[in-house]
């Protein structure tokens, strides 16, 4: 399972450094243990501001959520549940995960699926793509549902489908080109702090096609091009 290569500490050690603010360019995080198995829970931020204690109790929820999920899943025979959780971004200005998760709760398959969550740190409160990014990227809004049940908020336009298509490896195999052309896709987004881009990863496609999906970075030339607002920008750039 890979892990992010963004700083997390262990919350004894974070917490006998001193306490960051949410706002602040670097976010401590905790480095928590596993919920179950090999569920993931959530890094939570080391500070103990309002923003903070904000977010963290949403992170907690989502904890809870799973735990329940995967309960009254592995009463099916055979069954599993794990979660992987990766930062790709812990500050200036925005805090994002994301999240896979493979289950098998009985039925014919297992189940591959996955959110992303994107928290502005100037407000504790999940980001607003429609004010990040130009109107013809986000022609529309919808609310998916992850494999625990939560509510998952997607974007969709007729550009970002463009862009997404554009970004996939040229030899991607044609059924495949075929499948993503013909289907109104709807989008995860979140920050690469790494790659210095927007991360888009469509969540639209049956199972059986599956395989087709990737991620597609939007590079901070692009985004600067499209008009991508500026607190987006600049906290892409690290600043």
């Amino acid at each position: 399972m890979r892990r992010s290569s963004l700083l997390i500490v262990p919350l004894a050690l974070a917490l006998l450094s001193g306490v960051a603010r949410a706002e602040d360019a670097t976010i401590g995080l905790t480095a928590p243990a596993a919920i179950a198995g090999d569920v993931d829970a959530f890094p939570k931020l080391v500070a103990h501001d309002a923003i903070a204690n904000k977010i963290n109790a949403a992170l907690v929820k989502l904890d809870g959520r799973v735990r329940k999920a995967r309960a009254e899943c592995l009463t099916a025979k055979n069954a599993d549940w794990s979660r992987s959780i990766e930062v790709t971004m812990r500050g200036p200005r925005y805090l994002s995960y994301v999240v896979r998760d493979a289950t098998f709760c009985g039925g014919a398959n297992p189940n591959a699926s996955g959110f992303a969550l994107v928290y502005d740190l100037s407000s504790g409160v999940p980001v607003d793509w429609s004010r990040l990014l130009p109107k013809p990227l986000v022609e529309r809004t919808a609310l998916d549902t992850s494999a625990d049940g939560a509510a998952i908020g997607v974007v969709g336009s007729k550009a970002l489908t463009a862009l997404y298509l554009a970004g996939l490896d040229k030899d991607l195999d044609p059924s495949c080109d075929q499948v993503l052309r013909e289907t109104d896709l709807n989008f995860l987004l979140w920050p690469d702090a790494e790659k210095k881009g927007l991360a888009i990863e469509t969540i639209s496609l049956p199972h059986v096609v599956q395989a087709c999906t990737d991620v597609v970075v939007i590079g901070l030339p692009k985004l600067r091009e499209l008009g991508a607002a500026a607190s987006l920008i600049e906290g892409l750039e690290g600043r």
